[in-house]
């Protein structure tokens, strides 16, 4: 006998429009949300793109066991699906903005400064960072129920990106004039040097 989380292979992967299946799309969203995407990966057998997206949108539409469990298969798949309706019903919400000094503070502490390839797979990667600071962030959970909407995973990496890019170490600059003097740096052997008559 199969197991109560069992999908069959045809369909586990989360089409569009028509090749959506609403019933398996409402159980892997109720397991989506005590769950991460590795766990769908391993219980439902979901490829990884699939287990990911279905997470982000889980975490994007504010959704919960209570939600999903009020909701007919149907209702499940034309939420999930009307993408641009979402999008347009919170723009007039407020958002809540990341702490990016915080993100950038939390990756720089558990980034291992050894080359080492088991100290590298310690560090936490910038998704696990968003994740933990900003979606798990008590305080912004606390904002979430006073009724602001959380960014986008991508959409929070890519201001902590453009933030990093802002973020540049000083470098030793010196002008100079075009054909005036030069400088020369050698290693290793020295050279020797002539003056000419």
């Amino acid at each position: 006998m199969p197991r109560s989380t069992y999908i069959p292979v045809k369909s586990r992967t989360i089409g569009r429009g028509k090749h959506m299946d609403s019933v398996v799309l409402k159980k892997v969203l109720l397991f989506a949300c005590s769950h991460r995407p590795c766990e769908l990966e391993k219980v439902m057998g979901l490829k990884h793109g699939t287990a990911v997206r279905a997470c982000a949108k889980v975490r994007e539409l504010c959704l919960t066991q209570e939600k999903i469990g009020a909701m007919t298969p149907s209702q499940v798949a034309g939420l999930y699906y009307a993408r641009k309706n979402a999008a347009k019903a919170t723009t007039g919400q407020e958002k809540i903005m990341p702490d990016l000094t915080l993100l950038q503070e939390k990756w720089q502490m558990t980034r291992p400064q050894s080359s080492m390839p088991r100290e590298r797979k310690l560090a936490l990667t910038l998704q696990l960072i968003v994740e933990k600071y900003y979606f798990e962030l008590p305080e912004n959970v606390e904002q979430q129920t006073r009724g602001k909407v959380f960014l986008s995973e991508s959409h929070v990496l890519r201001l902590w990106r453009t933030y990093r890019r802002q973020q540049v170490a000083p470098a030793y600059r010196v002008p100079h004039v075009p054909g005036k003097e030069a400088e020369y740096d050698f290693c290793g052997v020295k050279l020797r040097y002539y003056r000419g008559q």
